[in-house]
């Protein structure tokens, strides 16, 4: 599954909420970014846009929009 920026994106789309997943001690930032894949094709997603990722806190953070093509 893509993971774009908006400016990216190429065809008309909706979306349809945030995913995200919070590492612990010894998670991986790549287990987090299939974490938050698998959490988008749970919803339906076709993309995900405008990733972030965080860690500034104790436990880093991803988090991004799932969105749908509105022409599928």
């Amino acid at each position: 599954m893509p993971i774009l920026q908006r400016s990216e994106v190429k065809r008309p789309f909706k979306e349809i909420g945030q995913v995200s997943a919070l590492g612990g001690t010894y998670e991986t930032q790549r287990n987090m970014y299939k974490a938050i894949r698998e959490k988008a094709r749970q919803v339906g997603a076709d993309a995900l846009i405008e990733a972030h990722y965080s860690d500034a806190r104790v436990y880093p953070d991803l988090i991004a929009m799932a969105i749908v093509y509105a022409d599928r």
